[in-house]
């Protein structure tokens, strides 16, 4: 069984968070913000669009792949070599995907490489 936890840039520093524990609320009048749990009843906010989930698997350097990392596998989209392929991890469907910029998805192994 997979670990669950996440991980997401804070609102005041930009510093990446990890986090088993997410809540929302409101602060300053500003409704749906998120917050992650760092210590007990001490919470910090995140940037919604950098939240992303753990995906239970690693890459091939040993590296935990979380949701919305950027992944390539070493080969190249075209016959120059010029065009690296690069994959987003989503979660599609119940389960998490590399997506291409085709939007074509692939079951994520541990050939991947995070590069972002």
């Amino acid at each position: 069984m997979r670990e669950i936890k996440f991980r997401a840039k804070t609102v005041n520093t930009g510093e990446i968070i990890y986090s088993m524990t997410i809540a929302q609320g409101t602060i300053k009048r500003k409704r749906d913000n998120y917050f992650f749990e760092i210590a007990p009843n001490k919470y910090v906010g995140v940037i919604t669009e950098t939240i992303g989930q753990f995906t239970g698997l690693t890459d091939k350097n040993g590296v935990e792949i979380f949701e919305g990392n950027i992944l390539s596998n070493g080969l190249f989209l075209d016959l120059q070599r010029k065009d690296i392929a690069l994959f987003e991890v989503v979660f599609i469907n119940g389960c998490f995907k590399a997506k291409d910029k085709f939007d074509k998805l692939y079951k994520i192994n541990n050939t991947f490489k995070i590069e972002k």
